[in-house]
């Protein structure tokens, strides 16, 4: 009886100590395969990260979200700003508008009115009408003759003539240099050369009786074109 019952416990001491060896040997075992588990997943760059968050128990699908959300958020946040920005811009420049709609337009300082200008302008040519003699512009021939030595000068006054109706015949040089535009004219032509002087504004011109020598056979007034 003694020795079965020593036996007994003998074979439950060898059989704890062999558990005790295989728990052991299963603890060293996950010991290893966590270390291996965590050799093989990547602390660094995008996928650590990841893997950072799986641990946590946070999927890559939850993650993915986030920056969806974070990237849709910042797009609606630049969207309002700009939009806001147009707004307050549009209320800018309808007020300016505004403003100037009932800006007062005061005629400038010093400057007559467009009525006044009007009537200075129609009465000096009503004075200009009245200083004008008139007459039949083809009834006699102008000689023209360039005294100043300017080149082309005497037949830029004969096209002006012309273009106020004169008839008007050769333009050339004259043989001496006059200051003044002379305005000649043969016996009973002075309201002619008249005419002529009054066509010639703004020169400075003398006017005299001629001889048909002097003027040009053919010809009854003679412009000479002057320095002034």
């Amino acid at each position: 009886m003694v020795i079965a019952i020593t036996d007994e416990l003998c074979y439950s001491k060898r059989k704890v100590g062999g558990m005790a060896k295989a728990f052991d040997l299963e603890k060293k075992h996950q010991k290893v395969e966590m270390v291996l588990h965590e050799e093989a997943v990547p602390r660094h760059g995008f996928f650590g990260k990841f893997a950072m968050f799986a641990r946590l128990g946070i999927s890559w699908r939850d993650v993915l979200m986030y920056i969806v959300l974070a990237a849709v958020a910042f797009g609606l946040a630049v969207f309002m700003t700009q939009w806001l920005a147009q707004r307050q811009a549009k209320q800018v420049a309808h007020q300016a508008q505004q403003t100037a709609s009932q800006a007062v337009a005061l005629p400038p300082v010093g400057q007559p009115s467009a009525a006044a200008a009007d009537q200075t302008t129609t009465s000096t040519s009503t004075q200009k009408a009245a200083a004008t003699p008139t007459v039949d512009k083809t009834s006699f021939t102008i000689r023209v003759l360039n005294g100043n030595g300017i080149t082309g000068d005497a037949k830029k006054t004969a096209t002006l003539l012309k273009n106020q109706g004169f008839q008007v015949g050769a333009a050339t040089n004259a043989n001496s240099t006059f200051q003044k535009t002379q305005v000649w004219y043969l016996t009973g032509k002075q309201t002619e050369a008249e005419a002529v002087q009054a066509a010639l504004e703004g020169r400075a011109i003398e006017t005299k009786e001629a001889g048909a020598a002097a003027i040009g056979k053919g010809y009854e007034v003679l412009v000479i074109t002057g320095v002034k």
